[in-house]
């Protein structure tokens, strides 16, 4: 159990803060300064125990006992005191958990402090084991004024007078939250990490005795414990003895004061360094600040915030004296003047890495007595890199991720990780160790920290092959890593380049898209996502549509595509990180899912930030520019009806099968010539240039008519009857054949691809209420029909004017006894009904269109596609008569004026020839004899 919830909201309720004030929660990584600290300011419980769930077990929670009045963590920033808190530690290494025997004897001294309370007639405090010791906390209610932090040290020292218990009068003093699992140290059965709990819950009452008895306390002097000093004493013989115990270099900073209450940040490091070695000297507090008081620009109240905020650090990290080398390090050190430099110093001092542009021996990264030296392989690593090659953006949980600076690309690629790792093992060599590489890794991501919004790319210009376009200038300049590009386009700029042949394949694939396209591809030129929309090509198999964006692909350059698939953006959590940096997701199917959740399309292209993570690596926030492109043969369903999610897709239909000698194989090597993608770049620019102008794309729908063409994309079943059939009549009859055959055409006719007849039989069964299904007899034959449907042409319906099965509807009408007298041209339904159709499976063609006499007086009804076959044969047969027994490419003719499919053709030509009613002649055509 690595978190107890009951007992972190008791505490959070004990502490009592007002709603207006704010809680501090400091989460701690364990070792300290291996990730930066995580500080929240909270004001609801829900909130308080959300995150101590969340980093419970994985890093130290601390929580501010007094409220603070804004967010921050200094003694400015407390509004009152509320809690006296007295730590009673085990005495074990700071580094390490307790043992069971260290625990035991921290919990005797709290027990004995516990009694003294009690025979004070103070209420009953609460009292919590956090790990490794104790905490006793009496609660109060005392305003902040410029005595009370004196006042409390004196009730400490009155408390336990001879105790080295941790200080109380640090106000922002932060202490470990009951209910969180203690991390310090590595977990042994020895040295176990233990789960803090509440002992005993105490009074939640403010007890006003206590609050009495401090507010009439005078200000504490402590008896120094290091020294006496006498009354005779001057300044200089006072300033010595404050100072002897010191270490050389730190007497000479407490006379020389003025630097240590600078706020540089190696200055800051040395003031807390100081305040270390007096403490562990026995120093109190009031000596604490005695150190400071020789600066010309001391400043009582700066000064006493900085040392209580030092003195918190102390207390909760356990910090113990700097040694010479680490005082060293950060400048503070006397040198050869000190009279501890040659033992405690000199010795291990590296030799300084060699020039950045010369070869670096592994001995420059170790001292004299072979300890490695981090700091100075990773400044050589930077330096050797190049200034800003490498770069880590970071979130506020620290960064995952370094960008290196590729100078032959011109831009960054997130391979710095590896490319540190593998500099650090060449230049080590058999010296290098695992840790030794992962700590120089760490320590260069944070020596290379920048902010992920520094980060962004400069929007204003493009990576190419020869160079860095300007949008705005139309000029080229050299690549850089000023505009922190992160994808090249494998493009050639060349200003006089086209590509014809890329336009003819377009105007073959997308006939009525092609401008919109333009603008599709011009678009990914622009770093933003300001136009909610995504790309969908719809169409049947062998239309184009993979080439297409594989195209776009070859345009963009592979490197710089994420090719996740729809349903994955949607329902993986980890999918969205890898749309970071990208210009485009491309993916070639979408397949038939339905998408329960475009929430997170909606955001992936709503030009907002959004929260992305890759797995194991923490979260991070960016706005998506990747623009998405996908496609498929029908639409997925989505219980989405929005104007929202119905503005956004912008969908092509990819009309055309190529098959046969209209499919050339070799295609995409021909559009993706270095010629011809150079020309494409320079007509995305235009699309690019109208889509500003225009401040839209050229095809702009209304979210209502998007709608409408999605619905029909995504359930074509139900647009054919939503446009073709009456389900309102109950005398309605359909043999299921013949509707199955309407079907066909209506999606032939909008470039849908139709589903077989049993699946479109079991769809309408289970969508249309007035629809059921028996047995009729129709020309004295038993058909199985569809009854309380019927179909419902018009002539003045654009839909029904193109479309080729218009007369079979009108036939079906009129066969069924329903038809109600519509008007349409007469022609339409003049043909004479003739014996019924021979078994329809076996041909497009009834063996009766082409055997019967013309002038036969027989009449018997014919299913609806014999009755168009026989007008065509008709007036093919009177076409061949009136042009001299001669049709040129009559296929052509066919396709063009009745929009009938290849293999029809194929079907009936075949079946005239049989019947003798076309003969081949000679040169090659074909005439009707007679």
């Amino acid at each position: 159990m690595s978190f107890n919830e009951g007992d972190a909201r008791k505490f959070y309720k004990w502490l009592s803060h007002k709603p207006s004030e704010y809680t501090e929660l400091r989460i701690i990584p364990w070792p300290s300064g291996s990730a930066p600290v995580i500080q929240r300011w909270v004001q609801s419980e829900d909130t308080f125990i959300k995150l101590c769930q969340e980093w419970s077990g994985k890093r130290q929670c601390y929580v501010g006992i007094n409220p603070r009045s804004h967010e921050g963590g200094e003694t400015k920033d407390v509004a009152r005191v509320i809690g006296i808190p007295f730590d009673v530690d085990s005495g074990h290494p700071t580094k390490e958990a307790a043992t069971d025997e260290e625990l035991a004897q921290a919990k005797q001294r709290m027990i004995e402090l516990n009694s003294w309370i009690q025979t004070q007639d103070y209420k009953p405090p609460l009292i919590a084991m956090s790990g490794n010791g104790y905490h006793i906390i009496q609660k109060v209610d005392i305003p902040i004024d410029e005595d009370l932090p004196s006042r409390l040290e004196a009730y400490f020292h009155e408390a336990v007078p001879n105790e080295d218990l941790d200080s109380i009068f640090d106000l922002p003093r932060i202490i470990k939250v009951p209910g969180t699992l203690s991390v310090k140290g590595t977990h042994t059965e020895e040295r176990p990490h233990r789960l803090s709990f509440i002992l005993t819950e105490g009074d939640p009452d403010v007890d006003t005795t206590l609050k009495q008895h401090i507010d009439e306390l005078k200000t504490y002097v402590p008896i120094a414990k290091i020294y006496v000093p006498t009354p005779t004493a001057t300044p200089e013989e006072k300033t010595e003895r404050r100072t002897s115990s010191l270490k050389p270099c730190f007497k000479r900073f407490a006379e020389e004061g003025g630097r240590l209450t600078s706020i540089g940040s190696e200055d800051n490091l040395l003031r807390l360094a100081l305040v270390a070695e007096a403490h562990a000297k026995g120093y109190s507090r009031a000596q604490i600040l005695e150190l400071f008081t020789r600066a010309d620009d001391f400043d009582p109240k700066i000064t006493r915030d900085k040392v209580d905020h030092q003195l918190g650090e102390i207390a909760v990290e356990g910090l113990k004296a700097w040694s010479c080398r680490a005082i060293h390090k950060h400048g503070g050190c006397l040198g050869e003047t000190c009279s501890r430099y040659k033992k405690q110093v000199a010795k291990y001092l590296p030799t300084p890495p060699p020039d950045p542009g010369q070869p670096a021996p592994p001995d420059a990264f170790f001292d004299g007595n072979g300890n490695f030296i981090p700091p100075y392989l990773v400044d050589y690593i930077i330096q050797t890199t190049g200034e800003d090659h490498l770069l880590t953006p970071t979130t506020d949980k620290g960064g995952d991720i370094t960008w290196r600076y590729h100078p032959r690309l011109g831009i960054f690629r997130p391979d710095g990780i590896a490319y540190i790792e593998k500099e650090a093992q060449h230049i080590l060599g058999n010296k290098a160790k695992t840790h030794m590489i992962a700590e120089v890794v760490k320590l260069t991501q944070i020596k290379t920290y920048i902010d992920r919004d520094q980060f962004e790319e400069d929007p204003d210009v493009l990576m190419l092959k020869n160079g860095v376009y300007h949008l705005d200038t139309e000029e080229l300049t050299e690549h850089s890593p000023q505009y922190h590009a992160k994808a090249k386009l494998p493009i050639t700029y060349d200003p006089d380049a086209e590509c014809p042949v890329i336009l003819k394949f377009l105007s073959e694939v997308i006939p009525a898209d092609v401008i919109t396209f333009q603008e599709w591809v011009g678009y990914h030129l622009i770093k933003d996502y300001r136009w909610a929309k995504i790309l969908i090509l719809v169409g049947d198999g062998e239309n184009g549509k993979s080439k297409l964006l594989l195209l776009l692909i070859a345009f963009l350059g592979s490197n710089n595509i994420a090719g996740v698939e729809l349903l994955e953006l949607i329902t993986n959590r980890f999918k969205k990180a890898e749309l970071y940096g990208k210009l485009a997701n491309i993916a070639p199917d979408i397949g038939s899912d339905e998408l329960k959740y475009t929430g997170r399309l909606k955001s992936l292209t709503g030009d907002d930030y959004i929260e992305a993570a890759k797995k194991h690596q923490q979260p991070f926030r960016f706005r998506n520019s990747a623009k998405l492109s996908f496609s498929t043969n029908k639409l997925p369903r989505s219980p989405d009806r929005s104007r929202a999610w119905f503005r956004r897709p912008l969908i092509v239909k990819c009309p055309n099968v190529f098959v046969g000698d209209d499919c050339d194989p070799a295609i995409l090597d021909k559009i993706t010539t270095p010629q011809e993608l150079s020309g494409m770049f320079n007509w995305a620019l235009e699309g690019r240039r109208r889509l500003l102008e225009q401040g839209n794309f050229t095809r702009s729908e209304t979210a209502e008519q998007i709608q409408e063409l999605y619905e029909e994309l995504e359930d074509d079943v139900t647009a054919f009857f939503r446009h073709c059939v009456d389900t309102t009549n109950p005398d309605g009859i359909i043999i299921k054949d013949d509707l199955h055959k309407f079907y066909y055409q209506f999606c032939k006719m909008k470039g849908f691809a139709p589903i077989l007849k049993q699946t479109f039989s079991k769809n309408i069964i289970s969508s249309v209420a007035s629809l059921s299904e028996g047995y009729r007899k129709i020309d004295g034959k038993r058909r199985h029909c569809w009854t309380g449907v019927l179909m419902k042409p018009d002539k003045a319906r654009a839909g029904c004017a193109t479309c080729a099965g218009f007369i079979s509807c009108m036939s079906s009408r009129r066969k069924y006894n329903i038809y109600k007298g519509e008007d349409v041209e007469p022609a339409l339904l003049a043909q004479p009904a003739r014996e019924d159709e021979k078994n329809p499976e076996k041909g497009l063609l009834p063996t009766s269109s082409v055997n019967e006499d013309e002038n036969s007086s027989t009449v018997h009804e014919r299913s609806p596609l014999a009755r168009r076959t026989s007008l065509i044969i008709q007036e093919l047969i009177s076409t061949i008569k009136d042009q001299g027994h001669v049709i040129p490419e009559w296929p052509a003719l066919f396709l063009e004026r009745y929009q009938i499919s290849h293999g029809e053709v194929v079907s009936i030509v075949e079946e005239l020839k049989v019947a003798g009613k076309l003969v081949k002649r000679d040169d090659g055509d074909w005439e009707a004899p007679g």
